[in-house]
């Protein structure tokens, strides 16, 4: 049994850019999501749901181990969350596929990951 993770910024931003797009492409029939429950059906696998506005959010992965992930504005998120996210891909072959538009050239993301030219780049997909 597989285990996926979204991450969206907040709720808000996580349908708006990513669940209702899906829906609207695919139909309800293949996308299905509660956010409530924190989960989704993409054409019937089990995602669960995550958002990553501040600190408190990297503990609310801590412990769980991951198939893959998909991470939406990545670059709003806490470095925290991001760092944890890293440690819960240790599945072999786990990868993360991230969208995102770092601020500024500094930003920890396009420093410490981003321009990173080591095996994180067969784990972790920036677009």
């Amino acid at each position: 049994h597989k285990k996926f993770l979204m991450v969206g910024y907040t709720s808000d931003t996580l349908v708006r850019n990513v669940l209702a797009v899906l829906v609207e492409q695919f139909g309800e029939a293949h996308i299905d999501f509660s956010l409530s429950k924190k989960e989704a059906s993409i054409f019937g696998h089990k995602v669960m749901l995550e958002y990553a506005h501040d600190e408190k959010a990297s503990g609310k992965i801590r412990g769980i181990t991951l198939d893959g992930a998909y991470c939406d504005e990545v670059s709003l998120y806490p470095e925290s969350f991001f760092k944890m996210l890293m440690t819960r891909l240790s599945k072999r072959g786990a990868t993360c596929t991230c969208t995102t538009n770092p601020d500024v050239p500094t930003h920890w993301l396009k420093t410490d990951y981003i321009d990173r030219e080591d095996e994180l780049n067969e784990k972790c997909w920036f677009l």
